[in-house]
C-alpha cells in the first residue's frame, strides 16, 4: 500500500484533471495523513472538479484538515462550500469520535 500512496500523491500534480481527480478521490478512500499537504495543495488547483475532490477528501481524512475545510467555506464553488460544511460537521460531531 506504501507504493500506491506515493505514486497516488505525485499523480496529485499531474497535467490530466482526470488523472489528478483520480488520485486525490483514492487518496481519501486510503485515509493516509501523508496525503494532507498534498490535499491542501490540491484544494488550490485552478480546476473547480480537482478542489471538489480534494475537499471531499480532506474531510475523510480528519482533524488535521480543518483549517483547510474552514478556507474552503469561502470558495467560489457552491458544491465545495458544500462538501467543506458537511465534512467539518462530521469531523467535528460527536458521532464521529466514537
Amino acid at each position: 500500500e506504501r507504493d500506491t500512496v506515493d505514486l497516488l500523491l505525485g499523480a496529485v500534480e499531474d497535467k490530466s484533471l482526470e488523472v489528478r481527480k483520480n488520485a486525490i478521490y483514492s487518496l481519501g478512500w486510503i485515509r493516509d495523513k501523508r496525503a494532507i499537504p498534498f490535499l491542501i495543495k490540491a484544494f488550490n488547483d485552478v480546476e473547480y472538479d480537482a478542489r471538489q475532490k480534494a475537499v471531499w477528501a480532506l474531510g475523510v481524512i480528519g482533524e488535521q484538515a480543518i483549517p483547510c475545510l474552514v478556507e474552503a467555506l469561502r470558495d467560489t464553488g457552491p458544491q465545495v462550500r458544500c462538501l467543506a460544511a458537511f465534512a467539518l460537521g462530521r469531523i467535528l460531531s460527536d458521532d464521529s469520535k466514537t
